[in-house]
C-alpha cells in the first residue's frame, strides 16, 4: 500500500521509455537510411556533372582554338583559295602549321585538311588524293553534316589498309564555317586521352567507376563498368551527345558500419538497460519527498502530532524549490512586462511622430493608462533635438559609452522638467535625434505655454552644453491642446530644426524664430534665392542635379556677398545634401563623407564663385559616380527604377501600399522596403507623399477653379484633412495659399 504510487510510476515511465528508445532507434537508422542515399546519388551526380564538364571543357579548347586558327591562319587559308597556285614550299608549310596545332593541343592526335574543288587532301605527314585516302569513307559522309559537334567513336587509318590503326573521335567543320563550299578541316582527339582522363577522376576515393556513352548508348570503353547494384548517375552532355555515368565509391564506409552492426547492438542494449535503472532509481528518489508530504497530510488529516517517518529534510528541500522556482518565474515574468512596455512606449512615440493613424482621444489615454503615464494635459509641446556634429560625436565614443550617454540624456529630461513643474516624455528616434513631448498643465494665454517650453529646452541645451562633449539643437513646435495635434506639433518641430544650419549649432530654435528667419533670409520663399532642397533631393535621387547648382551660383552672382556669405551659402548645400543622404546604408553615406570631406575643410577659401562653382561641380560629380558605381554594386538599381515608374502610374490610388507594389513585382514587404530605403534613401511612404504632393501642386496652379477636395483625391489621398497636413508638411504652406501665391513663397518642397 506504501509504494503503490510509486510502483504506478515505474509502471508508467518504464513502457514509454522503452518505446520511445525504439522509435529514436527506428527513425534513426531510417533518416540515417535515407540520408546516406540522398548523399549518395548528389555525390554521384556531381561527380558525373565535374567528369562532363572537364570532358567538354577540353573538346570546346579543341574546337575553339580550330576555329580560331581557320579564321586567323593565312597558311591554312590559302590551301583552299583555288584561284592561287601552290608551290611545294607552300604544302609544306601548310602542313608544318597543322603538325603544330596537333602538338599545341595536348588532346589533339591529327588533323588534316579536306579540298573540295580538286578532292586534295593535306596531312602534317603526306598530301594524297581523296580517293587514295585512308580515311575517305568518314571524309564523304561528313560532307553531309553530323548529328553532333563531335563524331562517335571510330577507326582513323591514314596509310590505307597498311597504316596504324587508331580509335579516334572526330570533330569536323566546313570552311568556310557557314557554307563548307571549300572543303573541310577534320580533328582527331584518340579515345585512350579520354580514357586516361577518366582515370585522373577513378583515382580518387569519391569514384569506384566512370564510363563514357555515345549518343547511342554504346560504352567506348567495354572494358569499363558500372555496377547495376550501387546507385550510379547519368548525366548528358549538350554539347557532344555523350553521356556520362558513374559510381561513387561510398560503399567502403557502409561495410564498415555493418561489420561493427554486432558491436552496435550490444552497446544499444547495454544503454537501454542502464537507462532502465537509472530510471528506476530516480523514481525511487524522486518519491520519497511526495511519500514525506502525503505522510503529513494524512498525520495532519487524523489529528497526530508525531513527526513523519522517512526524512523530512528532503520535503523541505522539494518545497523550497519549487518556492524558488515560482519566485524566479515571477521575477522573469516582470522583467518581461518591463521590456515589453518601453517597446510599446517607443512605438507609440513613433506613431505619435509620424501622425499615421491618427490617435483619438480615447486611444491616447487608454495607451498612456497602459504605460504607467499620466495621459491628461493642459498643453503639449512637441521638440526634436539633434546632435551636433554627429559624425565627431560618433568617433570617440564606443556604442556602449553612446548608449550610456544618450540615456543620461533622457533622464536629465526628465529631471529638469520635474524641476520647472512640467513633465516630459523623450525618445530616441534615430542615431542622433532624440524626440520630446513637453506637458504642461496651466491655463492661459497661448503664448504662455510657448514661452514657457523654450525656457525649459533652454535650460536643456545650457545643462547639455556644460557637461557634456557634444552640443544639441532643438527645434520647437507650438503648443497644442488635444492629443490628435501633437503629429502636427511634431511637425513644425521639424521644420524649425531645417533652419538649424542657418541659426547655427546649440540652437532652440521655436516656430516663430523659424518663421522670422525664412521671411527674412528667404531661402526657400524668396523667389531670387535657389532652391536647395530640390538641388539635393536630385542629388539622392540619382536625377539630374548640375542646372539646379548652376541656377544656384548664377542667383548668389547677382548680389555681391562676401566670402564667409558664399562659404556659408555652400554649408547649406551639404547640409542639404546631408540630410537627404541620411536615409542610406552606411556605405553610401561613408562614399559621400569621404568625398565631401575636403570640400568641407576648404569652404571659403576661394576669392570668388566661379572658382568656386567649378570646384563645386566636380566635387558632387565625382560623389555622384561613386554613389552610382556603389549603388550598381548592390544589383537592386533596375529594379528600383521599374518600382519608380510603377509608383509614378498608380500614385492616384489611394490603396496603393508597400505590399500591393510587392506583390506587383513579386516581392515580399521587407525586402521592398529595404531595398527601397538602400536605393532612394527615405522610406516608401515618404517617397510615395513627395510623388502625390508634387502632382497637386501642379493640379493647383493648372487647375485654379477645381476644389482642393478633389485635387487631393487626384492625388491619392481620400480624406482631405490628411492631404493638407502632409501638403504644409512638405511644401510649408496650405494647399490654399500654395494656389494663391501662385508657389512664389513656399512653393519649393522641405526634404524630410
Amino acid at each position: 500500500m506504501a509504494k503503490s504510487g510509486y510502483r504506478r510510476w515505474l509502471l508508467s515511465y518504464l513502457p514509454v521509455f522503452y518505446v520511445v528508445i525504439c522509435l529514436l532507434i527506428a527513425i534513426f537508422f531510417i533518416m540515417m537510411s535515407v540520408y546516406s542515399n540522398k548523399q549518395a546519388a548528389r555525390s554521384n551526380e556531381v561527380f558525373a556533372r565535374n567528369v562532363l564538364e572537364t570532358l567538354d571543357g577540353s573538346l570546346r579548347f579543341v574546337e575553339q582554338t580550330v576555329i580560331k586558327e581557320m579564321l586567323s591562319s593565312e597558311e591554312i587559308r590559302s590551301f583552299y583559295e583555288t584561284a592561287r597556285s601552290l608551290t611545294p614550299l607552300d604544302y609544306y608549310r601548310i602542313s608544318a602549321r597543322i603538325g603544330e596545332l596537333g602538338t599545341m593541343m595536348s588532346p589533339l592526335d591529327s588533323i588534316y585538311l579536306y579540298r573540295e574543288s580538286d578532292g586534295m587532301v593535306l596531312t602534317p605527314l603526306q598530301q594524297i588524293e581523296l580517293v587514295r585516302f585512308g580515311d575517305r569513307g568518314f571524309v564523304e559522309g561528313a560532307k553531309n553534316g553530323l548529328p553532333h559537334v563531335w563524331s562517335e567513336r571510330r577507326t582513323y587509318q591514314e596509310f590505307g589498309s597498311d597504316g596504324t590503326r587508331k580509335q579516334v573521335v572526330s570533330l569536323v567543320k566546313k570552311v568556310p564555317l557557314t557554307t563548307g563550299s571549300l572543303g573541310l578541316l577534320v580533328a582527331n582527339v584518340r579515345v585512350d586521352v579520354l580514357e586516361s582522363m577518366l582515370d585522373e577522376f577513378t583515382k580518387s576515393e569519391a569514384a569506384a567507376a566512370v564510363q563514357l556513352l555515345d549518343a547511342a548508348d554504346a560504352p567506348f570503353f567495354r572494358e569499363r563498368s558500372v555496377s547495376a547494384e550501387r546507385p550510379s548517375a547519368k548525366v548528358k552532355s549538350a554539347y557532344t551527345g555523350w553521356t556520362v555515368t558513374t559510381e561513387a565509391g561510398y560503399k567502403r564506409s557502409s561495410e564498415l558500419m555493418s561489420a561493427f552492426s554486432y558491436v552496435w547492438f550490444a552497446a544499444g542494449l547495454i544503454i537501454i538497460a542502464g537507462g532502465t535503472g537509472w530510471m528506476i532509481a530516480a523514481v525511487r528518489r524522486n518519491y520519497r519527498p511526495i511519500q514525506s508530504i502525503k505522510e503529513s497530510i494524512q498525520l495532519y488529516g487524523a489529528g497526530r502530532q508525531q513527526e513523519p517517518g522517512s526524512k523530512p529534510s528532503d520535503e523541505f528541500v522539494f518545497i523550497r524549490a519549487a518556492i524558488d522556482r515560482l519566485v524566479e518565474h515571477s521575477e522573469r515574468y516582470e522583467r518581461q512586462h518591463r521590456e515589453d512596455l518601453t517597446y510599446r512606449r517607443k512605438w507609440f512615440f513613433y506613431r505619435l511622430l509620424e501622425g499615421e493613424p491618427a490617435v483619438t482621444e480615447d486611444e491616447w489615454n487608454r495607451e498612456m493608462q497602459r504605460l504607467g503615464m499620466n495621459g491628461a494635459f493642459r498643453y503639449a509641446v512637441a521638440a526634436i533635438a539633434e546632435i551636433d556634429r554627429h559624425d565627431e560625436f560618433c568617433s570617440p565614443y564606443s556604442a556602449s559609452d553612446q548608449n550610456l550617454l544618450k540615456f543620461a540624456l533622457v533622464s536629465v529630461t526628465k529631471e529638469i522638467a520635474d524641476k520647472t513643474g512640467l513633465r516630459a516624455w523623450g525618445e530616441w528616434i534615430g542615431s542622433g535625434e532624440f524626440g520630446v513631448l513637453l506637458f504642461m498643465y496651466a491655463p492661459g494665454d497661448p503664448a504662455v505655454p510657448d514661452d514657457a517650453a523654450s525656457g525649459y529646452f533652454r535650460q536643456l541645451r545650457d545643462w547639455i552644453e556644460a557637461n557634456m562633449k557634444f552640443t544639441v539643437s532643438i527645434g520647437v513646435g507650438s503648443a497644442v491642446e488635444r492629443s490628435d495635434y501633437i503629429p502636427r506639433s511634431f511637425d513644425e518641430a521639424f521644420e524649425a530644426l531645417q533652419y538649424k544650419a542657418s541659426f547655427g549649432g546649440s540652437r532652440v530654435i521655436g516656430r516663430r524664430e523659424a518663421e522670422a528667419f525664412s521671411r527674412e533670409r528667404g531661402l526657400r520663399e524668396d523667389g531670387d534665392e535657389p532652391d536647395m532642397w530640390r538641388l539635393a533631393r536630385s542629388f539622392r535621387m540619382g536625377e539630374p542635379w548640375e542646372e539646379p547648382l548652376r541656377e544656384a551660383f548664377a542667383a548668389w552672382r547677382k548680389v555681391p556677398v562676401k566670402r564667409e556669405e558664399l562659404a556659408h551659402r555652400t554649408r547649406l548645400v551639404l547640409y542639404a545634401i546631408d540630410k537627404e543622404m541620411s536615409g542610406f546604408p552606411a556605405e553610401l553615406r561613408a562614399v559621400w563623407h569621404e568625398t565631401v570631406k575636403e570640400t568641407r575643410a576648404r569652404a571659403g577659401m576661394f576669392d570668388d564663385a566661379d572658382r568656386w562653382e567649378e570646384h563645386m561641380l566636380d566635387v558632387l560629380d565625382q560623389a555622384s559616380r561613386s554613389i552610382a558605381l556603389k549603388r550598381g554594386s548592390r544589383g537592386n538599381r533596375e529594379l528600383a527604377g521599374r518600382v519608380k515608374t510603377y509608383i509614378a502610374q498608380h500614385f492616384g490610388d489611394p490603396g496603393l501600399s508597400l505590399a500591393q507594389v510587392g506583390d506587383a513585382f513579386q516581392l515580399n514587404d521587407k525586402s521592398l522596403s529595404r531595398m527601397f530605403k538602400e536605393e532612394f534613401g527615405e522610406k516608401f511612404v515618404d517617397y510615395v507623399a513627395q510623388v502625390r504632393i508634387a502632382e497637386a501642386k501642379r493640379l493647383l496652379l493648372s487647375q485654379p477653379s477645381e476644389p482642393v477636395l478633389s485635387i487631393a483625391q487626384r492625388a491619392g489621398y481620400i480624406h482631405a484633412e490628411t492631404f493638407i497636413r502632409v501638403f504644409k508638411k512638405l511644401v510649408g504652406v496650405t494647399p490654399g495659399d500654395y494656389r494663391k501665391n501662385g508657389a512664389g513663397e513656399g512653393g519649393s518642397e522641405k526634404v524630410g
